[in-house]
């Protein structure tokens, strides 16, 4: 299953993210995340501060390419977009990032902390292994 390059990331930081996210999170479920505080930490090594939206949204909808180096994926993406010469300390300030809202990210991306306000509800599925199904308008458990 192709991955989400922020989700893998996040998830090669160490926290546990079900597969069904990881192959089904639009950027509508990104844009839950506490972005306003990894842009930023993005400022320094970004001039343009649309740029900095372009580039978070860019790696939020990308698929990944270097599974085995998820950092390499940034930045690739970062050489591409941005235009400048890549400094690899943006790598350190997107795991701050992640350890500083570790908590906010683990609630956001548990599907379990959802619940469906509308479209339709399957109900029970079997298959080999689990089924999540975020698709449709869902808003965090209150």
């Amino acid at each position: 299953m192709e991955q989400n390059i922020l989700l893998e990331i996040i998830k090669f930081c160490g926290i546990s993210i079900a597969s069904g996210v990881l192959g089904n999170a639009s950027y509508d479920l990104i844009k839950k995340l506490p972005l306003k505080k990894l842009k930023d930490k993005l400022i320094p090594f970004i001039k343009e501060y649309n740029d900095i939206d372009k580039f978070i949204k860019i790696i939020s909808e990308n698929q990944i390419q270097y599974s085995e180096e998820p950092f390499k994926n940034i930045e690739f993406l970062f050489k591409n977009i941005i235009g400048d010469k890549y400094n690899p300390i943006i790598n350190e300030k997107i795991k701050e990032w992640i350890n500083e809202n570790r908590k906010d990210i683990e609630i956001i991306l548990n599907p379990k902390n959802y619940i469906q306000n509308n479209g339709f509800n399957i109900g029970k599925q079997k298959a080999g292994k689990n089924i999540i199904n975020i698709q449709g308008n869902y808003s965090i458990k209150k």
